[in-house]
C-alpha cells in the first residue's frame, strides 16, 4: 500500500510529466507554420493543464483546445487530445503508470488504456 509520501511523490511526478507534455507540444506548435497562436495554460491550483490554439483564419475566429490534461484522484485524466499520435505514450515514457491514465474523452465503459496499443 502507498504511504502518503509515496502518493505525494507520485502526484508530483505525474504533474511534472503533464507539464512536460504540454510544454513539448507547445514548442512544436511554435515551430509550425500556422496563423494560430499556441497558448500553454498550467493551473497547478486547479490541476488543469491545457494547450489552446487561438487566432483567425480569414474572418473565422478559431479557438480550440488541443490538449487538456488534469490530475484527479491521483490519476492523469486526458480530457481532450487532438495530437497526431496522442499523449498517452508521452505520459508513459515520462513515468506515468498505464493504470493511472484515464481516457476521460471516452465513455466510462470504454475508456481503459489497456485496450490501446501503446
Amino acid at each position: 500500500m502507498d504511504t502518503g509520501i509515496a502518493t505525494t511523490e507520485k502526484r508530483a511526478m505525474y504533474r511534472s510529466a503533464i507539464v512536460q507534455v504540454i510544454e513539448d507540444y507547445h514548442r512544436l506548435n511554435l515551430k509550425a507554420d500556422s496563423d494560430l497562436e499556441s497558448i500553454a495554460i498550467c493551473d497547478d491550483h486547479g490541476q488543469n493543464y491545457l494547450l489552446v490554439l487561438a487566432g483567425w483564419r480569414g474572418s473565422e475566429r478559431i479557438k480550440r483546445v488541443q490538449i487538456h490534461l488534469r490530475l484527479r484522484d491521483d490519476r492523469v485524466w486526458i480530457e481532450e487530445d487532438w495530437t497526431e499520435d496522442g499523449t498517452i505514450g508521452d505520459l508513459m515514457r515520462l513515468g506515468v503508470d498505464r493504470e493511472a491514465i484515464v481516457l476521460a474523452f471516452l465513455p466510462p465503459t470504454v475508456r481503459s488504456v489497456e485496450c490501446l496499443d501503446v
